[in-house]
């Protein structure tokens, strides 16, 4: 089959996808690296685009706007994990290597499993848990074979939509225009869907069967803590850029702590 090239084509990237060919990504796929939803998110999304649109230019892509459709983070786990969300021995499953990193500090140990495969993978006790987003997890049907719900909260694996930069330059200057336009009008409206597609999920996903808790603060501050680890090691392997992402999560480390304010919040 011939492609025609020519057309312009837009790529989707998220941290834990790309920041092992781009590691000045890493810190953009950590939980509890920037906020999870809310105005910060967005002050966290206006700090960091414009390193992102610089930083892409060097693999050859543009960067039009961040997709927000990432939900709050949980961990969800086939059986209850220790007290108050500990996950020292347990295998979980994550989606990109600095979220492996991360729950390597939080003493459990990361296994890399295709997204088709982690209904069975819970299911046979491959894994005892997974990092995961509310609604990949309600989508998944996830409930079914880990419903315990650790409500952490977290914000992680930021996505941005590029586009090839050879055919971003074969376009006018009024159709790039109107691409930039219709990004940020995207953006926006996603930020709109986030945070009110967040609340009917959960509730949804409360029938389905879901068992929630949320860990105290104690155990969330431990585990913020641990990812200001994991972030001095991703600082050793980045370029300026890199640097200028991790400054930035670092400005937000204490908005990224952010406690439910709907749905069932008893203590874990």
């Amino acid at each position: 089959m011939l492609i025609d090239d020519s057309r312009p084509r837009q790529l989707h990237d998220a941290g834990s996808f790309a920041s092992g060919a781009i590691p000045d990504l890493g810190i953009l796929e950590v939980p509890f690296a920037r906020p999870a939803v809310g105005e910060s998110y967005i002050e966290f999304n206006d700090d960091v685009n414009p390193i992102l649109d610089e930083l892409f230019v060097d693999h050859n892509q543009k960067f039009l706007y961040s997709n927000p459709a990432i939900q709050p983070g949980i961990i969800a786990c086939k059986n209850p994990v220790g007290d108050d969300g500990d996950l020292t021995g347990k295998l979980v499953r994550t989606a990109g290597p600095w979220q492996a990193a991360a729950i390597e500090a939080w003493g459990g140990t990361s296994a890399t499993i295709g997204t088709a495969d982690l209904y069975n993978s819970l299911q046979n006790g491959t894994v005892d848990c997974t990092l995961m987003v509310y609604n990949l997890y309600e989508s998944l049907k996830l409930p079914e074979v880990a419903p315990y719900v650790y409500r952490f909260e977290f914000g992680a694996n930021y996505q941005a939509i590029n586009m090839n930069m050879d055919a971003w330059n074969s376009l006018s200057e009024e159709d790039q225009t109107a691409f930039l336009e219709a990004g940020a009008a995207a953006q926006s409206y996603a930020f709109e869907l986030l945070d009110s597609s967040i609340e009917p999920v959960v509730t949804g996903l409360e029938s389905a069967g879901a068992k929630f808790c949320r860990p105290s603060d104690a155990s969330i501050e431990k585990k913020v803590d641990a990812i200001d680890e994991v972030r001095d090691e991703i600082a050793k392997g980045v370029t300026e850029r890199g640097e200028k992402l991790l400054e930035i999560s670092k400005n937000y480390r204490d908005d990224a702590i952010q406690a439910p304010e709907f749905g069932p919040v008893d203590p874990c």
